[in-house]
């Protein structure tokens, strides 16, 4: 899906898109933490070749190495496209092992974008939002999807990401 953003086919580009956001990883770190990964075991020689016919992807054994996979993708697809890579929210009523694990794949994400030019939007940081109970301001009640006041804490720091580093913003 990530090489379709600029419609449901694939086959007309259209328009393209300027800008895109990726925000995904949280169900990983939550529930399939054996398998996360992180960017220095990443060997992109392998993970991603390209031969006569195009690129061919080595199936993904980890969380990380699928993210760069998409990444390649997203990037090689739309190569004029401006993405920015979300870091995962603390989230509440998960264990402390689990918060570093967390941690860590924020580090693997930022590592990721940086290799492929993408910007960082830091919302484990910068959101204001923390791993406090209970915090229900920014959650929905099953505390993993931001409610309507996490939504905006992300859409704020997203749109400072995008004022700060943008070639599309006027200055």
């Amino acid at each position: 899906r990530c090489v379709q953003l600029h419609d449901d086919t694939g086959e007309n580009a259209g328009d393209e898109p300027d800008i895109i956001a990726v925000y995904l990883g949280t169900n990983d770190c939550v529930n399939y933490q054996g398998t996360l990964g992180d960017a220095a075991s990443i060997d992109y020689d392998s993970l991603i070749t390209q031969t006569a016919e195009g690129y061919v992807y080595k199936e993904p054994a980890t969380t990380a190495e699928a993210y760069a996979i998409m990444m390649h993708k997203l990037t090689e697809r739309y190569p004029n496209a401006e993405v920015y890579c979300f870091t995962l929210l603390p989230y509440p009523y998960i264990p402390e092992k689990t918060h570093a694990l967390l941690q860590g794949f924020n580090n693997t994400i930022g590592v990721i974008a940086e290799h492929f030019g993408a910007h960082v939007v830091d919302l484990y940081h910068d959101s204001g939002i923390t791993n406090e109970q209970p915090n229900f301001d920014y959650y929905m009640e099953n505390d993993l999807h931001p409610g309507l006041n996490g939504m905006d804490a992300i859409t704020d720091c997203f749109v400072e990401e995008v004022l700060e580093n943008s070639k599309y913003r006027k200055k």
